[in-house]
């Protein structure tokens, strides 16, 4: 399996992560652990190189994005974090105040890499669950109208979208705006 000059970088940014994540899974740094995750490493840079990306990976907008997604993170942990004390509540609660719910959720403009972490974001927060993805948007089961309105407000759309263009983020409509104004558009056709 040859790589061309073209891939290079896609397979060395996934081979970088993938063994940033290996490392960081292990906690370990022995000669063991370094060379086992090179090569695990490796051969998911080779074998994803061409899924992977739509673009190829830009060398000073990668490392930048690297920072923003460190930042995100302890966010994306909290967020899990408040999640599963809500989740553990219902549970607990002896009515079990359960609201499940599908709604569709219009998604904001962005590149596939984006949308596939809003969408792993939202599904790794207990309470909510990507059940279909549409040109358009997604389908979100929700167990809670409170999970619900807390994916109208934005701030995980907005938290995502800090990773991929900066600040300029949190600028963009929550998608209760965009839902809204889906919503007028609509009532003024069928006037």
């Amino acid at each position: 399996m040859g790589v061309d000059t073209d891939s290079l970088p896609h397979v060395l940014t996934i081979t970088f992560t993938g063994f940033l994540f290996y490392l960081s899974l292990s906690m370990l740094f022995t000669p063991f652990e370094i060379v086992t995750g090179s090569i695990s490493a490796l051969t998911v840079g080779l074998l994803f190189s061409q899924i992977a990306f739509e673009n190829p990976p830009a060398v000073i907008r990668t490392p930048v994005r690297f920072l923003r997604a460190l930042v995100y993170l302890p966010y994306l942990c909290w967020e899990i974090l408040k999640a599963n004390v809500t989740m553990a509540y219902l549970i607990l609660h002896p009515d079990l105040p359960i609201d499940a719910r599908f709604e569709q959720y219009e998604t904001p403009d962005g590149g596939a890499l984006e949308l596939s972490t809003l969408a792993t974001s939202i599904t790794l927060t207990p309470g909510t669950l990507i059940t279909d993805i549409h040109e358009d948007g997604f389908e979100i089961h929700a167990l809670t109208e409170g999970a619900w309105d807390g994916l109208l407000g934005g701030a995980l759309e907005h938290a995502v979208g800090f990773i991929f263009v900066g600040r300029d983020a949190f600028e963009e409509p929550t998608p209760r705006e965009r839902m809204d104004k889906t919503q007028t558009t609509v009532e003024d056709d069928t006037q």
